[in-house]
Formats: C-alpha cells, sequence, structure tokens
C-alpha cells in the first residue's frame, strides 16, 4: 500500500498586501517537494487555492478564520489556540496527522513579547516554523533579538526564516537550536494592468513629464512628509517632474494618528504632486503603478529590513531612490539600483532623483531580481521540510 504524503499546514494570519503572495508561493514550493500542503488562512477573502495560482494538491478548501477584535497578549494567545483547533480540524477530516506548520507571517500578534513560549509550546504541539520579515531585534542596541521573538524558543519550534542574509548570524545566536534559513523578499511580479483607470490617471497627469512614485500602505515609515518636500522643492525649481503617491491610507493600517496626521499632509499638496489613497491591491494593479512611475520613492526611515517595492523595481527596471542605513541601501550600492540618500536633506534629495531621471547607467536589476525571485523558493522548501519533518 502506497505510504500517504506528509501533510504540512500553512498558516497565514495575515491577508493584506503582499502576504497571499507570498503564502501561494510557499505554497508552490511546499508542494513541490511532495508534501500534502493544506491551508489556513485569517480574514481571506478568497480561499488561496480556489484562486488558480496557488498549484497545491490540497484537493479541500482551505481553514478560513476570521479575525480577531481583541488586542494585546490574550488576542495573541487567541490566535495560537485557534490555530491548534484548524490544525487538528485538518487531521479530522485527512484522517492523517499533521507533519509540520509552516507560517508565511509570524509578526505582528503571534509574537507577542508578552506571551511566554512555553505556553506556544503546550497549545501547539506539532513541529513549526515561519517568516519573520519584521525582526524586531534588529532595532535594538547591541544587535540582538530581544524578548520580541520569544515565542520562537517554543518547545515545538524548528526553524525561522529571514529575508536577508544579515538577520542569518543574529539568528543564529538568538534562537539556538532552531534552523536560520533566508528566503528571497519575493513580490508579484504579475504582468501590469495598463488600462487600469490610476494607472491611466497618472499618465495623462503627468502628460509626458517624468514620475516619481511613493507606493503602497501610507504608514509613518514611508516618509510622506518628506516626499511631498521634494516636491515643493522640485516646483520652487521649475522641474518638470510629477510626484505620485499611490496606495491605501486607513487608520487599521496607519493608527489612528499616524492616519490624521497624514490625512492633514495630503489635504495641502502642492500642484505637482497627486495621491490616489483609496487602495491598491497587489499584483496587476500594483504592478501597473510601478510601470507608469520613472523612478520609484523607497527613501523610507531608515529601517533594518527589506522592501518588496525594491523586487519589484528591479523587474520592471525602475531606479530607485532609498535611505542611507541597513539592507536597502546595500542592496541598491551592491547591483547599482539607484541612489543612497540621508532622509529630510532636500537639496540632496532633489539632486538625486534628477541624476535617476536623465542618467543612463547600467543598472543590475536582472541579478537583484534573481535573488529575490520564487526560483529560489525550492531551497528554502527543502530545508523546512527537513527541518519539519527530519525524525
Amino acid at each position: 500500500m502506497k505510504a500517504a504524503r506528509p501533510t504540512i499546514a500553512l498558516v497565514s494570519q495575515v491577508w493584506t498586501g503582499h502576504i497571499p503572495a507570498y503564502h501561494r508561493a510557499y505554497a508552490r514550493a511546499l508542494a513541490a517537494q511532495g508534501v500534502d500542503v493544506r491551508e489556513v488562512v485569517f480574514g481571506a477573502t478568497k480561499p488561496a487555492a480556489s484562486e488558480g495560482s496557488t498549484s497545491s494538491p490540497a484537493k479541500s478548501r482551505p481553514v478560513i478564520l476570521r479575525q480577531i477584535a481583541r488586542s494585546g497578549m490574550l488576542r495573541s494567545l487567541r490566535w495560537w489556540v485557534r490555530i491548534a483547533g484548524a490544525i487538528r480540524r485538518i487531521e479530522q477530516s485527512t484522517g492523517q496527522p499533521v507533519a509540520g506548520v509552516v507560517f508565511t507571517y509570524l509578526d505582528l500578534d503571534l509574537l507577542n513579547s508578552r506571551l511566554p513560549a512555553w505556553i506556544v509550546g503546550l497549545v501547539l504541539r506539532r513541529p513549526w516554523a515561519g517568516i519573520v520579515v519584521h525582526p524586531r531585534g534588529a532595532y535594538g542596541i547591541g544587535g540582538t533579538f530581544p524578548q520580541g521573538e520569544r515565542v520562537l524558543a517554543a518547545k515545538y519550534c524548528r526553524a525561522v526564516v529571514v529575508i536577508d542574509e544579515s538577520f542569518f548570524s543574529l539568528g543564529r545566536a538568538a534562537w539556538p537550536g532552531r534552523a536560520v534559513i533566508v528566503a528571497p523578499d519575493l513580490a508579484d511580479v504579475s504582468v501590469p494592468d495598463a488600462n487600469h483607470s490610476m494607472a491611466t490617471a497618472i499618465r495623462t497627469w503627468a502628460g509626458g513629464g517624468s514620475v516619481v512614485g511613493l507606493l503602497g500602505a501610507i504608514t509613518a515609515k514611508k516618509n510622506v512628509a518628506w516626499f511631498i518636500a521634494l516636491a515643493r522643492a522640485a516646483a520652487a525649481a521649475g522641474d518638470n517632474t510629477r510626484f505620485v503617491i499611490a496606495g491605501l491610507l486607513s487608520s487599521r493600517v496607519a493608527g489612528e494618528t499616524d492616519y490624521e496626521q497624514h490625512r492633514e499632509l495630503l489635504r495641502s499638496l502642492p500642484d505637482n504632486c497627486r495621491a490616489w489613497v483609496d487602495g491598491l491591491a497587489e499584483g496587476a494593479e500594483f504592478n501597473a503603478a510601478v510601470s507608469a512611475c520613472d523612478v520609484v520613492f523607497i527613501a523610507y526611515r531608515p529601517e533594518p529590513e527589506n522592501s518588496n517595492v525594491l523586487t519589484k523595481a528591479a523587474y520592471f527596471r525602475k531606479p530607485v531612490l532609498v535611505s542611507e542605513g541597513h539592507l536597502m541601501a546595500d542592496a541598491v550600492r551592491a547591483a547599482n539600483l539607484g541612489l543612497v540618500v540621508r532622509v529630510g536633506d532636500d537639496v540632496e534629495g532633489l539632486a538625486a532623483l534628477r541624476r535617476l531621471l536623465v542618467e543612463d547607467q547600467e543598472r543590475d536589476f536582472a541579478g537583484h531580481y534573481a535573488r529575490h525571485s520564487e526560483e529560489r523558493l525550492a531551497a528554502v522548501a527543502e530545508q523546512l521540510c527537513h527541518a519539519l519533518l527530519a525524525r
């Protein structure tokens, strides 16, 4: 009798922005390793496997759970409890044990710093691993990971996935006994929807002028105020450059205080700057906005992690402006993807934008994209399976 394939549950407790693309890509990569992929998704409006792009061999619909309205440690604990319950439901429906669990986004409440690791070990009694997109410890002093990641010390945690090699050595030191796996910073590079209303409006408004774009969720880290200041400086200098803010401004994403501050900023834009902030769906719509830009602004507040907007910009061959410090600056310099500037320096920032708009340099867009493409996931999936399924 043919042995059943081992079952791995793929869990996403966030279903916004680029996370669905991450989820689908990991589903494909794990399925290619010969495991039976079963999905647990929080707050999805569409089941991942039913969208036709997952290529998972799972024959049943994913377990879809509603978001949890509580906050703090109790919210985090309820998440872990409900995930454990979903795993049991999968086992009951298949008649097979779940051999391992992979989280495509461990951040936010699952890594609540007040939740003791031993409790997680009691709740989820299956080998598990997951991606930490924004390691909180990288923000700390001394280059160590603080208690924000202490849940990763839970009994059944077998591996931690990070999306930049710079976190590898820190992770090995902070999470002893866990495999630390470096994965690509994936991006959905679907064919842009050239007829999308936003992209069409941007091109019409630009009227042949150059376009600099700030894209994605409008949050404090995006440096919107400085982007607008650069637009004012360009207007004062008589530059024929258009500045576009395209994404989603939401109190749920940005927080109430930042939401109100950004609303106020967007009420008084200069004539050469416009904002479309009712939403920018991942995939063809987002990529249409990227394609409408001549330069992509990623000069966010200096942070230690990457942004998959850089992956998109490389794929669509758009030079970028990034802020000095940390990972994106290193990546941009290594592949000559654009220019690195000090945040807040209007003279330096405007000069850099002018250079990017007129210089025709050899840039290793293809090389950077290759380092963060889905093709690299095969090795990551193999390492995950080994960590979870090894006896």
